[in-house]
C-alpha cells in the first residue's frame, strides 16, 4: 500500500526539516483575498514558490533558496515554470 502525502503535508515536512537545519523559512502565499467591497487582492505574483528559506553560510555569505512543493504526481504550472526561470536569472 502506497502512503499518500498531500502537498500541504510535504510543505510542512520540508519547512520543519529546513528549520531544524538552521534555515529561516517563510511560507509564500500566492493566493488572493477578497475585500469587504468584493475586490480581489493578489498576495504575490502568480507562480511564486511555496517556501523561501535563508541562512548564513559558514563563510558569512547569505544563502537563499526557493522551494516549490508538489504532491506525488503534481505538475508545475506554466506560471511556476516562468517564475523559476526568472528566479534562476537572478541567481536563485
Amino acid at each position: 500500500m502506497k502512503l499518500k502525502v498531500s502537498e500541504h503535508q510535504n510543505m510542512t515536512l520540508i519547512k520543519n526539516f529546513l528549520e531544524a537545519k538552521g534555515w529561516f523559512v517563510i511560507r509564500l502565499n500566492a493566493g488572493g483575498i477578497r475585500t469587504d467591497s468584493g475586490h480581489m487582492i493578489r498576495l504575490a505574483r502568480r507562480g511564486m514558490p511555496d517556501l523561501l528559506a535563508f541562512r548564513k553560510a559558514k563563510n558569512g555569505d547569505m544563502r537563499i533558496v526557493f522551494v516549490e512543493v508538489k504532491a506525488d504526481g503534481g505538475r508545475v504550472s506554466p506560471a511556476q515554470s516562468m517564475m523559476m526561470n526568472e528566479l534562476e536569472g537572478y541567481g536563485a
